[in-house]
């Protein structure tokens, strides 16, 4: 058996075996040091492997066909399409009942008999469109990682989001764990924080999301010390989604009318004056 050969074995093997739930097999066929880039996300191997339990789970009949298996040195091209029944929630569409069938073309490249490199790629769309999900998942995707920031659940939503996201909210143009740590600074401030959602527009890849955001100021924010306020602004908010995360993402708030509210002096009280009742204000 010639390299090319025993290479194209290993990977198609891998998927095989990765099919029946064979993930002990699956593992020694895959180098630990493995690196997958799946659409805008690159993962590590667990999080490979945790990928690919999704959509078994969702599609527990899965199968890839294989229409074409070509090794050259030590890449494998493996080009064909998927095929399974949607059995169980996916990207937040209910599960359907639904046989599905979309393309998938995929390059790993062998060294020393295991899979030291990923890369795949999938018509998401088609899929999507087969299950009712689309711009419905994209919304609901949306929708998960605002409730997941308000409850403070830093992970879950990390995991909506791709390593490779960028994030400009007003002047700041950061990364994922940079948007990340701009969002707990709010929450120290106003620990009750939360999202309330006025309109959502989804345009293919695009969710768009108006909303106020309002909270208590308990804690320190930008310098001011907590004064018990209560606040209250709006946004906007514009996210790019693919392969089932969050890719981009584009906000926008009402700064000054928050900082307003947390240094406006307060209006003194009304007092009457004794000369015949004529209202004035005290002097602060």
């Amino acid at each position: 058996m010639s390299h090319e050969e025993e290479n194209r074995r290993v990977v198609v093997d891998m998927y095989r075996n990765f099919e029946l739930g064979n993930m002990e097999v699956c593992r020694e066929l895959v180098s630990p040091d493995c690196t997958s880039y799946i659409g805008g996300n690159v993962l590590d191997l667990q999080s490979w492997i945790g990928f690919g339990q999704m959509f078994m789970t969702a599609f527990p009949d899965g199968r890839h066909v294989w229409e074409l298996a070509v090794g050259a040195g030590d890449y494998v091209l493996l080009n064909g399409y998927f095929t399974g029944t949607h059995q169980a929630p996916f990207m937040g569409v209910p599960a359907s009942g639904k046989k599905v069938k979309f393309s998938a073309t995929i390059v790993d490249k062998v060294v020393a008999g295991k899979i030291a490199e990923h890369r795949g790629d999938f018509d998401t769309a088609a899929l999507m469109q087969q299950i009712g999900g689309g711009e419905p998942a994209n919304r609901a995707l949306v929708e998960r990682l605002l409730a997941a920031v308000d409850a403070q659940d830093w992970t879950t939503a990390l995991s909506l989001v791709s390593p490779t996201c960028r994030a400009r909210i007003g002047a700041n143009d950061t990364d994922r764990q940079g948007w990340m740590e701009l969002g707990k600074g709010f929450y120290v401030g106003f620990p009750d924080g939360r999202h309330s959602i006025d309109e959502v527009v989804t345009a293919g890849d695009r969710v768009i999301v108006f909303g106020t955001w309002s909270g208590t100021h308990r804690g320190e924010f930008q310098g001011l010390a907590p004064s018990g306020r209560r606040v209250s602004f709006s946004f906007i908010q514009t996210y790019r989604i693919a392969g089932g995360a969050i890719v981009q993402h584009r906000g926008e708030l009402d700064g000054i009318g928050l900082m307003q509210q947390l240094t406006e002096t307060p209006a003194a009280p009304a007092r009457r004056e004794r000369d015949g009742g004529a209202v004035s204000r005290a002097a602060p």
